[in-house]
């Protein structure tokens, strides 16, 4: 072989060593570290991800509470003396306002690799399968980044997710979290990343929110001048549903004259895990008339039939006089046709009562007007005319309680001007 051919060979087996020392892409002629159009995109530069999750499954209840109060009667007129019973409702309603069940957890990423992640985005995605049949989608939704929306290299950070779905009878649920990038090495300019997953299950029964309350009431000073007695239960109480509560209370007029002034009751209700406090309140106005001015001294009895309005504190005109079948002012309007001894006693046994009751010592008739009470009471007594002594007695004591009420005896008479109010 000539001398010429041996070079030949051995400058080709020289071109063969130095293009086996290249690298594939010089060798190529790209001169580009990435190919956005090759297929599958080995080679590329970019980063990696890492990818966890945690999953429970939650059934929640929540409640709102509502409370009002009622006073019944809320306005009472109490002269001195006297008394009168009102009632507070207080009603407490609870509503469920919503029923969630899902599942929630944290899902936490590093960025593995040398570069900011781009692109980042997570979708999760509730899964579930009856018997052994394969996970299917029941639901999915896009996990909120907050300001995390780029991982430094090297950088972690967990997100929080929640996600309510309807239940399916007989499921097993999975959780799967689709973690990708647009910059993962590999797969530059596609989204892509890892896929952590995790069972979990739904509570058996529900955790309840605000499912309890308390209860109490507060009652505001009572009016000066008058009592106010608490009758029966007024709390506290806790609530586990919607109630009524019925509280009673006396209000008595010790000594309250001309008076106007109101009383406040105030039902306060507290949520049981939220502490949201609600409240309501009823007011009842309390009246007092002018009290009357009690008078040493007497009336006769058409004075009294003349004055109606006039007539002391506790006695009616229109209430029942005994047996009569008539009332008291009718008595006095009756004339004691021929003599009748029950209207002639009658007559001035009513005023006598009523200038006792309006203030009169009543030492000169006190024995008088108990016989005379005596009298109406006896059995068989109606108003028809007596006889015999029947009739002697009802004109004595009539004569009695006349002069008492002329102011011949007692304290003497008042005049014809009334003092009362």
């Amino acid at each position: 072989m000539s001398s010429t051919i041996w070079r030949r060979i051995i400058a080709i087996g020289i071109v063969a060593l130095l293009l086996a020392a290249l690298p594939a892409a010089a060798v190529q002629g790209q001169g580009r570290p990435d190919n956005p159009g090759g297929g599958g995109g080995e080679g590329q530069a970019g980063t990696t991800l890492e990818a966890t999750k945690t999953a429970t499954g939650f059934w929640e209840i929540t409640y709102d509470w509502t409370v009002e109060k009622t006073a019944n009667p809320d306005t009472v007129l109490l002269s001195t003396g006297s008394s009168q019973d009102v009632t507070f409702t207080i009603t407490a309603t609870r509503t469920k306002v919503s029923e969630r069940i899902g599942v929630r957890g944290e899902i936490c990423v590093t960025n593995g690799g040398a570069e900011a992640t781009e692109g980042l985005k997570i979708v999760d995605v509730v899964q579930y399968k009856i018997g052994s049949g394969q996970f299917q989608t029941l639901t999915t939704e896009n996990v909120d980044l907050g300001t995390m929306t780029v991982l430094d290299a090297g950088e972690s950070h967990c997100y929080p997710y929640e996600i309510t779905f309807t239940p399916v009878t007989g499921a097993v649920y999975r959780n799967e979290a689709q973690v990708t990038i647009t910059n993962h090495s590999g797969h530059l300019g596609t989204d892509f990343g890892p896929a952590p997953k995790a069972g979990f299950s739904l509570p058996a029964s529900p955790t309840e929110f605000d499912e309890t309350a308390s209860l109490s009431d507060t009652l505001g000073s009572c009016p000066a001048g008058f009592t106010c007695t608490k009758v029966g239960d007024w709390g506290p109480w806790t609530l586990a549903d919607s109630a009524t509560m019925t509280l009673k209370l006396t209000i008595t007029n010790s000594s309250a004259c001309n008076t106007d002034s109101s009383l406040e009751n105030t039902a306060t209700l507290t949520e049981g895990d939220s502490g949201q406090v609600r409240t309501s309140s009823a007011t009842v106005t309390v009246r007092a008339p002018a009290c009357q001015v009690l008078e040493q001294c007497t009336y006769t009895q058409g004075y009294w039939k003349n004055h109606g309005g006039a007539w002391p504190a506790g006695y009616s005109t229109t209430a029942a006089f005994y047996t009569s079948g008539k009332s008291w002012m009718e008595v006095l309007l009756t004339p004691p046709a021929k003599g009748n001894a029950y209207y002639i006693l009658a007559h001035q046994y009513i005023a006598a009562k009523l200038n006792v009751a309006n203030g009169a010592d009543p030492t000169a008739v006190a024995q008088a007007l108990n016989e005379a009470h005596n009298w109406f009471t006896a059995p068989g007594r109606t108003d028809a005319a007596p006889t015999g002594s029947d009739r002697t007695t009802a004109l004595y004591l009539a004569g009695i309680l006349a002069a008492f009420n002329e102011g011949a005896t007692g304290p003497g008479h008042c005049g014809d001007t009334p003092t009362t109010n």
